[in-house]
């Protein structure tokens, strides 16, 4: 994917898909401010004509076409709205959704070190910001500039010399904007900045770890303390950017109040000196037309500011969409996606890793063999990086050096859907969504059968729990499953993949929450419902892996050994170890 400009986002992504709905409402506007002008006309026709002359039917005539021109662009104005209103909305949600298709394309790596309450700031706070800029300063921008234009061509129309009066501040005015506006725009980041640090903060204090540890350590105080003291700091930078420019748009505010006090001087200088006349009505529609300009024109600089403001937040999405770590789902073919001597095997190449380039690598020259159909087994002491290279195996983290193949293919040129239903993986930490326990297996695995689900619950010995409950699978297990205990959720985990059994699972400390008995007979019953499909063990408890076809003993980041549990315990003295530690337990 070709790397997006901040231009080719607003143009490609934004504008373009509703081109012909804008340039509706933009036309609408532009009428509505074309009939507009004919309301100073009409008002110097009554003041120098009609009324003068007491022709009541000319007066009458005249004063129906202020109403109606009224009526009219009132009636145009909110159809445009309507429009752009719609578009903004249209707009924001298509922001919304490339946003959460690009972080939905980062590698898993990526969200191990990333706050989910940043990318939530990104995908609420930064569109919702952009969003009233397009639904609400795009509508005013094509108003004002419209009314700009036909006050000036009005004013120009009635008598030149008091449009020159009338805009020659207007170069003060721009510099001034201009300055203001890169200030709003630091200001606009430091935001963003600060709303994500907050989003973050709530994020890890108000979920159920988080609250938990808090109290059990009884740091409620603390958190408070931190929580104010980070709302704060966003109140400051929000009244920063509500105050900036305050003082400098008021002066200018100011001299364009004075301008109808110095076209009253000017017409009196020439009055006065024989160098002209203009007439009560011209006067009364041009100051009538100054007013009508000024404020348009102060909106436009106010629109300025705003856009300079939202820049710096659509900079931030567009680094999100045009990140480094994007695109891992749809991978390019290379020469080396294939290979076929590796059909039938999990091949490690020297393998290394690291979750950033600035760190040591936690795997490192690691190469390893496993045959499709084996039942294997991978263990080591805390920290070795088990869990990390059974994630490398199964796709979700790719090597920083090396390469996996998974018969034959290698596993950075898989897509995800392929990938998934070759390699799975359950987890010591078993997510489940803040659905029900059936939805959450309708969402990992779309289309299967109710019948299925209970099946594959019978298999990891949770249907009769399951079945206890008062609402049965339609129990809402509340966030990550914290309605449920350790060792139900991953025997929730452990039934959803053997509900998609695709043909290499992981499984890495997924029955770390169970006690032995009941692990060991899930530990049997594995071996003969998933005899056919190749299955990693990853675990610290070596009494249940003991008839694995094979051990991979891991110590700092590398393979060490590869062989049975007997050979092991004759030929390792780390493993020796770590039986005799389990042992005495």
């Amino acid at each position: 994917m070709s790397v997006l400009t901040k231009n080719e986002l607003i143009v490609d992504v934004l504008l373009r898909p509703h081109g012909k709905v804008m340039m509706v409402a933009f036309f609408l506007i532009f009428l509505a401010a074309s009939a507009g002008m004919a309301q100073p006309f009409i008002i110097r026709d009554l003041v120098d004509v009609a009324i003068p002359q007491g022709d009541f039917s000319y007066t009458s005539k005249l004063a129906i076409g202020l109403v109606t021109v009224a009526a009219c662009v009132n009636a145009i104005n909110v159809i445009q709205a309507s429009l752009l209103n719609k578009i903004g909305q249209s707009i924001a949600s298509g922001l919304r959704i490339k946003l959460f298709k690009s972080f939905m394309g980062y590698p898993l790596e990526y969200f191990s070190k990333t706050n989910a309450g940043a990318l939530q700031s990104k995908i609420i706070s930064d569109v919702s910001a952009l969003q009233n800029f397009f639904t609400l300063s795009s509508a005013s921008l094509a108003s004002y500039t419209a009314l700009v234009i036909a006050n000036v061509i009005a004013l120009g129309v009635l008598d030149i010399r008091l449009l020159l009066i009338s805009v020659f501040l207007v170069p003060l005015a721009a510099y001034v904007n201009i300055t203001i506006g890169e200030k709003k725009k630091n200001l606009a980041r430091r935001k963003s900045e600060k709303l994500e640090g907050l989003g973050e903060y709530i994020n890890q204090s108000l979920s159920e770890s988080g609250v938990s540890v808090i109290k059990t350590f009884g740091r409620d105080r603390y958190a408070e303390e931190a929580f104010e003291r980070r709302s704060n700091e966003l109140s400051a930078v929000e009244v920063s950017g509500a105050l900036t420019g305050r003082w400098q748009l008021s002066l200018i505010n100011f001299l364009f109040a004075c301008s109808p006090a110095l076209t009253y001087w000017f017409v009196g200088a020439i009055e006065m000196k024989g160098g002209g006349h203009v007439s009560i009505g011209t006067i009364v529609a041009a100051t009538g037309l100054q007013y009508a300009l000024f404020g348009p024109f102060i909106g436009l600089l106010k629109i300025m500011i705003e856009f300079q403001s939202s820049s710096s937040i659509l900079e931030r999405i567009v680094r999100s969409v045009n990140s480094s770590y994007i695109n891992t789902n749809v991978r390019p073919s290379s020469a080396d996606a294939f290979d076929p001597s590796g059909s039938d095997f999990i091949i490690c190449e020297n393998i290394s890793f690291s979750y950033d380039s600035h760190e040591e690598f936690v795997i490192r020259e690691t190469s390893i063999k496993i045959k499709l159909g084996s039942k294997v087994a991978l263990v080591g002491t805390s920290g070795s990086g088990k869990s990390t290279l059974a994630y490398i195996l199964c796709g979700l983290y790719l090597p920083t050096s090396g390469n996996v193949f998974v018969d034959g293919q290698n596993t950075k040129y898989m897509d995800n859907v392929n990938r998934s239903g070759l390699i799975g993986i359950v987890s010591q930490d078993c997510y489940l969504f803040s659905v029900s326990i059936l939805e959450n297996f309708k969402i990992a695995c779309p289309g299967v059968s109710r019948e299925q689900i209970v099946e594959s619950c019978k298999d990891a010995r949770v249907h009769d729990f399951i079945s206890s409950l008062p609402e049965g699978y339609e129990t809402v297990v509340g966030d990550r499953g914290a309605c449920l205990s350790g060792g139900q959720r991953q025997r929730i985990a452990l039934a959803r993949m053997l509900l998609k059994r695709p043909k290499i699972i992981i499984f890495d400390e997924s029955t770390s929450a169970l006690d032995s008995v009941l692990e060991q007979e899930i530990f049997e019953l594995l071996r003969v419902k998933l005899r056919n499909h190749t299955v990693v063990f990853v675990t610290h408890r070596l009494s249940s892996i003991q008839s694995a076809d094979e051990i991979l003993l891991m110590s700092d980041g590398k393979i060490i050994s590869q062989a049975s549990h007997f050979q092991l315990l004759d030929e390792s003295d780390l493993y020796q170890k770590l039986v005799r530690a389990q042992s005495s337990i």
